[in-house]
């Protein structure tokens, strides 16, 4: 409840920091064109202070600028404040340089990462308190750490109190909540979400936790982030808007997560917790918005659920999940029933899901339930609307009357059907096509797939009629305003002042700013009151001309450098030391050793301490490189030395910090010796005994678990 208000919360993670300020309008509006009414972004400490001590809220990363200009656009924010954020931000987003910080525990309620975190809270809040909806701005939530899974640390409870401790103090009274895959015990005095990747299990577990408060999914999935070198993680654009559909069909607000994934700036990404090289690659990924801000399948295929769920939350905010649970013949209904009516949403395993959870288009009725809640029965069509149309699937679904309402599937997989709702205080006892929204509290339009037959019924008025096909529209008289149009068009209608556009591909700021299919001349309005008429616009295939791209002159090299000259200024070490100890946290750094050998001599170079890649040069001559990615080696490298003195050069290029796991806040560069390495046999290697485990030979974040081992 906002201002007495019920907001129904659809959202999508845009992170501000991967956006170029000039673009930030830009995805905002597109945001708000896919029927999003929030924007999920997490603030990432390590780029607000990449040197200790150095703040940066300036132009990309001014993140009160950009829930400003949100809330101009009419869309409320949440954000992640961490401390750790994760987001595939290096190192999750906390700063590199606390490794090289002395008695630091990442994640911990030790006092010198209280210490500092403290210190980033004291910048970040203060800048943010005015802008929330408790003093008439957009700020709606905040989510304090994220993935928080250590539920063995003896301080776990401590820290996560800190936290909260911390945000209340800093002027924040909105309310937070925590995305920690639901470990336990559960974070205090928080709103735990879920993360949500198909398995309705998630939310039966959720609900179990917390049974009196609402359900929420902070985290919806639409892929992975992407690797250098590995396929492309994302979801197909019908799952996404299936597995939205889903949670919409349990009374779950969601956020997409990535919904734009942006750019990756600067030397590196980070490394994802898969593998030893799998390194994120400059684009995150995020499917429905594209990195380059174009609209994706996804874009169009999710909208229909976001703008159903926006205008109808309301209602639909009022009603209890009442799961039907998976029947004997393999069907799924699930059920959300309150004082303003049900609804039921019907999913479909075979139009291409892979959640492993939905309706069957089987003919048996066989089934478990009762008359308060009935099975969904599944059966196929045997007409077509028209001759020339294939019929689309269909599926039966047993009303609480009696009544078996087949129910036309198409291509979405899914169907979100009320049943006794009540809209404008008139009741809409059933209906087999899914509405896209209620719009102007006098509008309801509802959409199918081309040629199916759509029946609905207002207060025991039956109406039928066929789902036209291209742009058409049907309109029906009654109580209610009721429009009916294919699904297709369904993703292609646009909210506006006053009514709706159908048919553009895309609507900015206002009329303005309007792109139609390639050869389209007209499209259509349909105001509130239910008048249709054709309008006609001077854009053509989508948008004006774009003017020529600048012809690029041939590249020239400026400069180039195999290894660094003997004339290049060094500063002296007292021994190996990573790149966060120099003050280098990104990019490459050098490191460069004089060696002094009595005669010639061959050695088996090895370097255990060292990440990620060494490119190593002997008296200026390239000996082969260490660690990962094309051509490295993790064997030894046979290193010639001349009688003399020799100087060793190595360049180390940090590909990006892990971002969760045991192995957070991994030290970087040359930060142990270099050894002289010989082979041993099994047989000459003699284990001993050890009485008790060292707790420095483990990670500090696990260092507690020690005595256990």
């Amino acid at each position: 409840m906002i201002d007495g208000r019920r907001i129904w919360l659809v959202g999508g993670a845009l992170p501000y920091f991967r956006v170029p300020p000039e673009l930030w309008r830009d995805r905002l509006v597109k945001a708000r064109a896919a029927g999003l009414n929030c924007i999920f972004s997490p603030v990432p400490w390590n780029m607000h202070e990449r040197r200790e001590g150095q703040w940066d809220f300036a132009a990309g990363l001014d993140v009160a600028a950009f829930v400003r200009l949100a809330g101009e656009l009419g869309l409320y924010v949440a954000l992640g404040v961490g401390p750790y954020v994760g987001a595939d931000c290096d190192m999750g987003g906390l700063p590199s340089w606390l490794t090289a910080r002395s008695g630091v525990t990442l994640r911990s309620s030790g006092a010198s990462f209280i210490h500092y975190f403290d210190k980033f809270f004291r910048q970040l809040l203060p800048r943010l308190a005015d802008l929330q909806v408790t003093r008439n701005g957009t700020l709606l939530l905040l989510q304090a750490e994220h993935h928080y899974t250590q539920g063995v640390m003896p301080d776990r409870q401590e820290y996560l109190q800190f936290i909260m401790q911390l945000i209340r103090r800093g002027g924040m009274d909105i309310p937070v909540i925590t995305d920690n895959l639901l470990s336990d015990p559960p974070a205090p005095d928080a709103l735990e979400t879920a993360r949500f990747t198909g398995q309705l299990s998630v939310l039966y577990r959720l609900r179990a936790r917390q049974p009196k408060a609402p359900l929420m999914v902070s985290e919806l999935t639409t892929g992975q982030g992407s690797c250098w070198g590995k396929p492309h993680a994302s979801l197909p654009a019908a799952e996404i808007a299936r597995r939205a559909a889903q949670v919409l069909g349990c009374g779950c607000p969601f956020i997409y997560d990535p919904w734009h994934g942006g750019t990756n700036f600067g030397f590196a990404g980070a490394q994802l917790p898969v593998g030893p090289d799998s390194f994120t690659t400059t684009g995150r990924g995020g499917p429905i918005l594209g990195e380059g801000g174009e609209l994706t399948d996804a874009f169009y295929a999710t909208r229909i659920v976001n703008l159903l769920a926006q205008t109808l939350g309301p209602q639909i905010a009022q009603a209890q999940w009442e799961p039907a649970g998976m029947l004997a013949d393999g069907t799924r209904a699930l059920n959300l029933s309150g004082p303003t009516g049900r609804w039921v949403t019907v999913l479909a395993d075979d139009m291409g899901a892979s959640s492993g959870m939905g309706v069957s288009p089987v003919d048996s009725g066989k089934g478990h339930g009762s008359a308060a809640h009935p099975p969904a029965r599944a059966s196929r069509s045997a007409k077509a609307a028209h001759a020339n149309i294939e019929p689309p699937p269909t599926f039966r679904v047993l009303l609480p009357t009696g009544r078996e309402l087949d129910v036309p599937m198409g291509k979405t997989g899914w169907a979100i059907l009320p049943v006794g709702a009540l809209l404008a205080g008139i009741t809409v006892d059933y209906c087999n096509l899914t509405p896209l929204g209620f719009f102007g509290d006098k509008l309801l339009i509802l959409h199918g797939p081309a040629g199916a037959e759509g029946v609905i019924s207002i207060d025991g008025v039956v109406q039928q009629t066929t789902v036209p096909a291209d742009d058409k529209v049907v309109l029906l008289e009654g109580d209610l305003h009721m429009a009916v149009i294919n699904t297709e068009l369904a993703s292609r209608t646009w909210p506006v002042e006053g009514g709706l556009l159908l048919g553009p591909t895309f609507v900015g700021d206002g009329e303005q700013n309007i792109h139609l299919p390639p050869h389209a001349k007209d499209y259509q309005l349909l105001t509130h009151e239910g008048k249709l008429t054709v309008r006609k616009t001077g854009i053509v295939n989508g948008a004006a001309k774009q003017p020529a791209p600048p012809k690029l002159s041939n590249p020239k090299l400026i400069s180039g450098c195999a290894e660094l000259s003997a004339a290049a200024t060094w500063t002296r070490c007292p021994g190996p030391q990573s790149v966060d100890a120099l003050g280098q946290c990104t990019g490459y750094v050098w490191y460069r050793v004089e060696i002094t050998s009595d005669k010639p001599a061959k050695h088996n170079l090895l370097l255990p301490q060292a990440r990620d890649r060494v490119s190593l040069f002997l008296n200026g001559k390239p000996v082969g490189t260490v660690g990962v990615g094309a051509g490295a080696t993790a064997e030894p490298l046979t290193l010639s030395l001349p009688k003399g003195q020799s100087v060793l050069t190595a360049m180390v290029d940090n590909l990006g910090r892990i971002v969760e796991s045991s192995r957070l806040g991994d030290p970087k560069g040359l930060f142990g010796h270099l050894y002289d390495a010989k082979s041993a046999t099994p047989s000459s290697i003699k284990p001993r005994p050890v009485q008790e485990q060292a707790a420095k030979l483990l990670p500090r974040a696990v260092s507690h678990l020690a005595p256990m081992l």
